[in-house]
């Protein structure tokens, strides 16, 4: 019979219609070439006698539509009722689930949940009668979506349970693709209660799925997702590329509200990271898209008051009314006009003043911060100069005295002894206040350095260095040593080279150091997110000097370290 033909190919698109996507489980993911033309499933519809085979042909026209058109077909509902009041008075009960499904489906989509929660749950307790796993795989899966977004301890517990039933029932009818939606859902479930380690868990295991069984809808929807996640994680560019790359899956429609959100999403993103041309570009993309839904939608509506109120109101009493309305039109045009051209009047002059005061706050503040950081800083290098002081003049001298008396008694053990502490106590008083910087000057006292960290490690060290000496305040040496002194131990601790050099060049308007190892390289996106006290403390010294900081590396191929100081 072409009713029972027909009723075969229904269910194999009603189980790719349903089982393959995120979210809700109600989107199509299959080409449109591989349905029927809409013409000529309409004129098979017009020609059908049997009721069986009318209630299929019409639910054939809403997959149809559905796949093609998504949420603007106006007349998705009309097919779909059509068809179920036929499937109901035939008592077809297991087709009469579908279209409660993708009932379902529209009201949620169109954010009326408790609509979409009665027709759900009739295809519930339908698959529960005739024990369809899969089919009560997919209903669990979409009632959850309903209590995705509740933060109330009721909601959260109920879309944990129907999740869970969902994920086991689709265990239990040993089909994996039916795992990606749970899966898509439960990632979406703990990004929005910032268990970012579990919603990428099981995003990728969805997008897994996806890829597997080669649901363009499924994979898309997960890399969408991913982005969001990565975006919280603080990777806006891997969450842009993601985002973005979600955007070039065919099966996502400009109609999809996936397509939406990440319009939106990618113009914040782009927004926090300064570029404002691409923020602006997804803006204005989301804009029009949104208005364009929003437009058909409300086409049909306002159409049916315009037929309502023309077959109301009589031809005469809207002429005799005409010339009034108009000019009550006209006042209240002048009206609004001039009420807009007034708030924006105000509202752009206190946002002036707005913008101005706050960015004179600003300064004050940047300005605080330096002076409160130079005070930090000059009190820190003095209590270290006292201790170093203190180190050389009273430790070192007693020291010295002890070594002195050990040396006449001929215990020549003991005295060797103290000549190591006398040499540790030299060694820390150096670390704590380089006293050779007041003596010698900047240039000797960077090379000294170089020359020492040469001899007390097995990195090879090499230099050219020109004569900066005289160049800057006093304070500010200091500084600049301090600098090259954590760039040197930081090859020392951690970059396991086997030799480094350190370049000083005294240019006509300003002066370039660059520190550079050979060694293991590191990440330098993981580096500035963590915000370390060492690229914290190498930044603040830097813009004391007003000078500019930059650390590049490539793991394998060491790192640079480049300070550049203007010249007073």
């Amino acid at each position: 019979m072409p009713t029972k033909k027909l009723y075969k190919s229904l269910l194999t698109k009603a189980v790719l219609l349903f089982f393959s996507s995120s979210y809700t489980q109600e989107k199509a993911d299959v080409a449109p070439d591989k349905f029927y033309k809409l013409d000529s499933l309409k004129h098979s519809l017009s020609t059908a006698t049997d009721s069986l085979e009318v209630a299929n042909l019409s639910y054939e026209i809403y997959l149809y539509a559905k796949t093609d058109l998504f949420i603007q077909n106006p007349d998705e509902g009309k097919y779909l009722m059509r068809a179920l009041k036929i499937y109901e008075n035939l008592k077809e009960w297991d087709l009469a689930g579908k279209v409660y499904i993708a009932l379902g489906g529209i009201y949620y989509n169109r954010h009326q949940p408790a609509m979409a929660m009665k027709y759900w749950n009739l295809a519930k307790e339908q698959y529960k009668k005739t024990n369809n796993i899969k089919r009560q795989a997919v209903t669990y899966n979409n009632i959850s979506c309903i209590y995705i977004n509740d933060s109330t301890e009721y909601g959260q517990k109920q879309m944990k349970a129907y999740i869970d039933t969902a994920i086991v029932l689709s265990k239990k009818a040993n089909d994996p693709l039916l795992l990606a939606s749970p899966y898509d859902n439960l990632g979406w479930w703990y990004m929005k209660k910032d268990d970012l380690d579990l919603a990428e868990k099981y995003t990728n295991l969805a997008l897994s799925i996806g890829k597997d069984f080669n649901r363009s809808y499924s994979v898309q929807a997960a890399t969408f997702q991913l982005g969001m996640i990565k975006s919280k994680q603080g990777y806006t560019e891997y969450a842009i590329y993601l985002i973005e790359k979600s955007l070039t899956y065919n099966a996502l429609r400009k109609t999809d509200p996936n397509y939406l959100d990440a319009l939106i999403e990618l113009s914040k993103l782009y927004m926090s990271i300064g570029n404002y041309k691409k923020a602006l570009y997804y803006q204005e993309n989301y804009q029009k898209h949104k208005d364009t839904l929003y437009h058909t939608e409300q086409a049909k509506t306002l159409l049916e008051l315009e037929m309502a109120y023309e077959t109301q109101k009589k031809e005469q009493i809207i002429l005799s009314q005409d010339n009034e309305l108009r000019l009550i039109s006209a006042k209240n045009i002048f009206k609004t006009k001039l009420i807009w051209a007034t708030g924006i009047s105000a509202l752009l002059f206190f946002g002036s003043i707005y913008l101005y005061r706050s960015r004179q706050f600003a300064i004050k503040e940047k300005h605080i911060q330096e002076h409160f950081l130079r005070l930090l800083l000059s009190s820190h290098e003095e209590e270290r100069k006292r201790i170093s002081r203190e180190l050389h003049d009273s430790v070192g001298q007693n020291l010295m005295l002890i070594k002195n008396n050990v040396a006449l008694k001929s215990d020549n053990e003991t005295a060797y002894m103290i000549s190591q502490v006398l040499e540790e106590v030299r060694v820390i008083s150096q670390a704590l206040h380089p006293a050779v910087l007041d003596k010698l000057g900047l240039t000797t006292s960077i090379k000294k350095l170089i020359s020492d960290a040469d001899k007390m490690t097995d990195i090879f060290f090499t230099e050219k260095i020109d004569s900066i000496d005289n160049i800057f305040p006093k304070d500010h040496e200091l500084q600049i040593y301090r600098i090259i002194q954590e760039a040197i131990n930081n090859i020392i601790k951690h970059s396991q080279a086997d030799s480094a050099c350190i370049y000083v060049k005294n240019a006509t308007n300003q002066v370039i150091i660059k520190v550079k190892d050979y060694g293991v390289g590191f990440d330098v996106q993981d580096l500035t997110q963590k915000n370390t006290l060492g690229v914290n403390t190498l930044k603040e010294r830097s813009g004391l000097v007003g000078g500019k900081i930059s650390i590049t590396s490539v793991k394998g191929k060491g790192a640079d370290l480049t300070l550049i100081i203007a010249k007073p």
